[in-house]
């Protein structure tokens, strides 16, 4: 499950710890760059609960995710 994979994981937690490796020093966050289409809606709403503690992402690119 890909919530559970330790990449996924990283991923979150770079999320809530407001890393600036994402687009313009972190402020852009665009999914498909991180996970795939199909992903399923546990591992969004993990995304996004990461999201609610982030201060740095102004710009949330989640279009076309087949899932959700």
């Amino acid at each position: 499950m890909l919530v559970q994979a330790a990449p996924f994981r990283r991923f979150v937690e770079m999320v809530r710890s407001n890393s600036h490796d994402f687009e313009a020093q972190g402020r852009v966050l665009r999914l498909k760059q991180y996970i795939s289409a199909d992903v399923r809606p546990a591992a969004i709403n993990a995304i996004l609960e990461a999201l609610a503690v982030n201060t740095l992402v102004e710009v949330l690119y989640i279009q076309n995710f087949e899932q959700v």
